[in-house]
Order: structure tokens, then sequence, then C-alpha cells
């Protein structure tokens, strides 16, 4: 009889660990981006749009073109946000890259980056 209670509370404490929310565990992504990912634009873009998934802060970012250096691109907000907006500096035809860092609420450093092509006119 004990050895039946024993089983239950652990099949009771796995069910209730499987039903809690495993967002604790989870680190800030990318959902969506302003230029897209591998997107080919007519003109240049006048400011940078990134959604997450959970609130993260924006720690750098940062453009290259081509094989040209990265140019860093700063004042940036020091406050965690879901949404993230930033001017765009003059860019001109070419291949880039945008860099980005975050660090999420529970402490971890997430990178990514996103390919964008902007055409000749």
């Amino acid at each position: 009889m004990k050895r039946l209670s024993v089983i239950a509370m652990l099949m009771l404490t796995a069910l209730i660990l499987a039903a809690l929310p495993l967002r604790a565990f989870a680190h800030a992504h990318l959902l969506a981006a302003t230029p897209a990912d591998d997107s080919v634009l007519a003109q240049a873009p006048t400011q940078f749009s990134l959604q997450l998934n959970e609130p993260a802060r924006l720690t750098f970012l940062s453009i290259q073109k081509d094989n040209e250096p990265p140019q860093k691109i700063g004042a940036l907000p020091s406050a965690a946000s879901a949404q993230w907006v930033i001017p765009a500096p003059a860019l001109t035809p070419g291949s880039y890259i945008l860099s980005y860092r975050l660090l999420s609420d529970d402490s971890h450093i997430v990178s990514g980056s996103i390919k964008f092509r902007i055409r000749e006119p």
C-alpha cells in the first residue's frame, strides 16, 4: 500500500511539472524582422524592426556592407522590449548583414543576423 502511495505521488508530481509553462526555460528569439532575412529591396530601409517572442534588452546592433568592416549602430534603448524599431543609417545598393545581440530576462545572451540586399536603382 505504501509503495502505491509513493508511485501515485511521483506520478502526480510529474503531471504538475509537465503542466507548468516552459517560459522560464526559453530564451528570447526573433519572430520577425524588417527587412526580412534574405530579402531584396528596391530602396534602402529607413529603419530596422525586430520582433521577439519575449522582452529582451538589445545590447548590440551593427550593419556590414559586402566585405567592408561592420559599423556599430549606437544609441540603443536600455529598457527591455519585445519590439524594436531602430533608425537605419544611410545605405547604398549592395549586400548587408544586420547583426544583433540580445540579453533575455533569464540572463542568456542570444545573437543573430539578418541578411538583405539593396538593388541598384
